[in-house]
């Protein structure tokens, strides 16, 4: 099993607190820190659909890869929902 983690940031460059980030059809969630990091471990390898959420901003996905029990790092921009 690996490890997904990362931060969230604006397009600003600020950290955002309190976003969802959920590995799809998983059940496995989490809620940003307030440095916006976040660290979902024990992830079966495969191939996954990450979605990421918070009000005001546009949702946004992304696709991930897990294998070997692997450390997967991902610093993912927000933009704010027009």
């Amino acid at each position: 099993k690996g490890i997904f983690k990362g931060k969230i940031v604006s397009e600003e460059g600020n950290r955002v607190f309190g976003v969802v980030v959920e590995i799809v059809g998983t059940g496995k969630t989490y809620i940003t820190s307030p440095t916006g990091y976040f660290k979902i471990e024990d992830v079966p390898e495969g191939f996954y659909l990450v979605r990421f959420t918070y009000p005001g901003f546009n949702e946004t996905e992304a696709v991930i890869s897990i294998f070997g029990g692997e450390v997967v790092d991902l610093t993912m921009e927000f933009k704010v929902a027009a």
